[in-house]
């Protein structure tokens, strides 16, 4: 008795390098902020700090500057 509704996005970041967008997430993203003392206490801030360069370098979408697109999908499910 329920209906189902699918709804698809995409949003698209922009930096000038992946670098910029990384250290600006870094310093505004709320989980980035809550889990860098903890990355900091284990040890593990730089090598997450390199994978994660790592793979927006590869994500990007734009050999000038760097831009990367995030696709997502809403459920509604209404009675």
């Amino acid at each position: 008795g329920a209906a189902v509704r699918f709804h698809e996005g995409e949003l698209q970041f922009f930096a000038d390098t992946a670098e910029d967008f990384l250290q600006r997430n870094q310093q505004n993203h709320p989980m980035s902020v809550a889990t860098r003392p903890l990355l900091e206490k284990a040890g593990s801030l730089e090598a997450m700090e390199a994978e994660s360069l790592a793979a927006l370098r590869a994500g990007n979408e734009d050999p000038e500057r760097f831009r990367v697109t995030s696709r997502y999908r809403v459920v509604e499910i209404r009675r």
